[in-house]
């Protein structure tokens, strides 16, 4: 394990140099108010040196406590982002293979189980079945034992079927791996040398209506939006699912930690590099997951990271770019939209509006839909224009779909890309550029009277 002075030597050797941005200041008041979020904070990450620390809002509205860069934030699902790093510390110490089966460390196994390897387990690939995280006081083999009891959804290595029994089966070959609990490795291993001291888990007990938890000083209080008041919204993480999330930790330890890891000075090039390397399905298709990060693209610029909450925490890092964004919310009900409109704007992204465009033979059908998708990012789309299933869902899709489309801006080009028959429907295809830079590919299926019967939509 690197030591606590190798990497303190390697943050003080880049000292944060802190400058305000207005642009994100004034973006975030924004969001804030239209999305009713009580407090965030937001980092940028760029060229090896902290560029950006900002806090805005309340941390707890019964408290009235302002969320400061050392406000501890529940970060949910993100907790993956230091999985994976451990995972691969170890990987980089030859204690895990990631190619090997996971009978080597685990011992007998079902016959279905036989083909899944540790990497299959951290891109969310080994064929579990993906289901509700099971009950509080069970420990890491019993949820073992009972995941083998129920037969495999999906071949391993045939999909990316997001769950978190396949982390609970990952922390225990860790634990195996590492010599010490789950909770104890990430402590002793990632946060205690960075000095990440705002960085914990709650180790919350139920029992009956009682409900226990280590104190957590100054958390921020999670809220969700209902009607037209703020309600306290809470999950209380088992320990059995902490490797899939569950983490509390405040934006400048985060920032320590994607420092850090930008740095080089928690992994080598090679095992960052195995992070956000898609993982190749069986059929050559590439998935959504590395080892524990999620990876994507951002106008065709590969990145990774990840959400969780959905969105109370949210983590977008550029490897080639070296730019890192990092954006923590107390408002449960949102889209994790708002680090990628940032880091769009940090990046000045542009994109060819004339990619990939064909010939529109109805210009007009083109405009309507252009009104269309402005308006489902205003949150004021016509339900006369849908039909069948996509009518069905309007009325509670469209606050999502405002959620995730508004911090993009506005709509700057449509580019019309193709139209085909496909089950006797029109189904139209068009790419959106919005004024952040963030491009959205959209699909809509029309029945015989020209109304949206399905849509489907997809970030480049």
């Amino acid at each position: 394990m690197r030591s606590s002075l190798l990497l303190s030597a390697c943050l003080l050797a880049c000292p944060p140099s802190l400058r305000a941005e207005d642009a994100v200041d004034v973006f975030m008041r924004a969001q804030m108010a239209q999305a009713h979020i009580p407090g965030a904070a937001v980092a940028v990450i760029r060229g090896g040196r902290l560029e950006k620390l900002a806090a805005y809002g309340t941390a707890s509205l019964e408290s009235g406590a302002p969320v400061t860069p050392d406000t501890p934030f529940q970060i949910a699902s993100a907790t993956k982002l230091y999985t994976g790093v451990l995972l691969m510390q170890l990987v980089e110490e030859g204690k895990v293979d990631l190619d090997t089966p996971i009978s080597t460390y685990l011992g007998e196994v079902p016959p279905a189980w036989r083909p899944i390897t540790v990497r299959h387990l951290a891109a969310h690939a080994a064929g579990l079945k993906p289901q509700m995280v099971g009950a509080h006081g069970q420990d890491l083999a019993q949820v073992l034992k009972a995941a083998q009891a129920v037969p495999l959804a999906a071949a391993p290595g045939a999909v990316s079927a997001y769950g978190s029994d396949d982390f609970s089966v990952l922390a225990l070959i860790l634990e195996k791996a590492g010599g010490r609990p789950f909770s104890e490795l990430l402590r002793e291993r990632v946060w205690k040398p960075l000095g990440m001291t705002r960085t914990g888990f709650e180790d919350v007990t139920l029992a009956g209506n009682v409900r226990t938890a280590e104190v957590v000083p100054g958390r921020a209080s999670v809220y969700q939006w209902r009607g037209d008041r703020q309600r306290l919204h809470w999950y209380a993480y088992p320990p059995h699912t902490y490797a899939a999330g569950g983490a509390f930790t405040s934006l400048r330890d985060e920032a320590a930690f994607l420092l850090a890891l930008d740095q080089g000075c928690l992994l080598s090039a090679r095992g960052r590099e195995a992070l956000w390397t898609p993982f190749r399905l069986n059929d050559g298709r590439t998935a959504g997951f590395g080892v524990a990060w999620s990876v994507g693209t951002l106008a065709g610029r590969p990145c990774a990271g990840h959400s969780g909450g959905p969105a109370l925490s949210d983590v977008l890092y550029f490897p080639k770019e070296r730019l890192g964004v990092i954006v923590f919310t107390n408002q449960q009900r949102l889209i994790p939209s708002l680090a990628r409109a940032l880091a769009a704007q940090l990046l000045a992204l542009g994109a060819d509006p004339a990619k990939d465009a064909a010939v529109d033979s109805n210009p007009a059908l083109t405009q309507r839909h252009r009104a269309l998708i402005e308006a489902l990012g205003r949150g004021q789309a016509d339900p006369f224009a849908f039909s069948g299933e996509a009518a069905a869902t309007l009325p509670e899709g469209a606050p999502w779909l405002e959620l995730q489309l508004r911090p993009y801006g506005p709509l700057s080009r449509l580019t019309f890309l193709a139209e085909r028959t496909e089950k006797g429907r029109r189904v139209r295809t068009y790419r959106a550029i919005h004024a952040s830079g963030v491009v959205v590919a959209w699909t809509f299926s029309l029945d015989a009277e020209g109304r949206v019967v399905d849509f489907d939509l997809k970030e480049e």
